[in-house]
């Protein structure tokens, strides 16, 4: 009995560490995104074109949009380029395609989404996301000093190899950006470990 508990332990261990290991290849980050569209206009007609894409010879990465709040999910049109549709969102690829998901919006209301970010860190300082807003004849509505989007980020990796974003172009008035905590993938095997050794413990009790 003793042979399997600190077998299923040292298991565990190499799990840990190897989880560790791969987020220093790939890493998450997060940020919560409010675009406050009453800037924009009240009770007109006019669109969002959320953009993700990557330079070429960028490695592998994506931005997840998750739709957290003041959207209607039946308003967005079928997304262009290397875009998936995914329960509650869209998955972007960080391709030379226009990747994008046109949104038609009643201004007037603020929408919130969940923007996390996935992939090579490498790739992702070579990608891009954008808010582009347009009235309901396609001129241009809130661009930021000296753009035409409301919000142009790239990304960057900070020292302890978090990324974090850099915004190129920003409508203050209308567009905030927040990052989220995210959990690293070592403190949550870490969880896992001893949730794992708990229900040993127990077991052995009860034997």
């Amino acid at each position: 009995m003793k042979t399997s508990i600190f077998s299923r332990f040292l298991r565990t261990v190499l799990m840990v560490c190897a989880l560790a290991a791969s987020g220093q290849a790939a890493a998450d980050a997060m940020f919560m995104v409010s675009v406050d569209t009453s800037k924009l206009g009240t009770n007109v007609p006019g669109y969002l074109d959320f953009v993700f894409g990557g330079s070429a010879g960028a490695a592998p990465a994506s931005a997840t949009m998750t739709l957290v709040s003041g959207f209607d999910p039946l308003a967005f049109e079928a997304p262009l380029g290397d875009v998936l549709a995914v329960p509650g969102g869209f998955t972007f690829q960080n391709s030379i395609n226009y990747n994008s998901a046109y949104y038609h919006a009643t201004f007037g209301n603020t929408l919130r989404f969940m923007l996390t970010l996935a992939g090579d860190l490498g790739g992702l300082e070579l990608s891009g996301f954008q808010i582009n807003a347009f009235d309901e004849f396609g001129a241009v509505l809130g661009g930021a000093p000296g753009s035409d989007s409301l919000l142009s980020l790239a990304f960057v990796t900070l020292p302890n190899g978090d990324i974090d974003y850099l915004a190129q172009a920003v409508n203050a008035d209308a567009v905030d950006v927040a990052a989220v905590a995210v959990p690293e993938p070592g403190a949550l095997a870490l969880a896992g470990l001893g949730l794992l050794m708990l229900g040993v413990v127990r077991r052995q009790r009860r034997n």
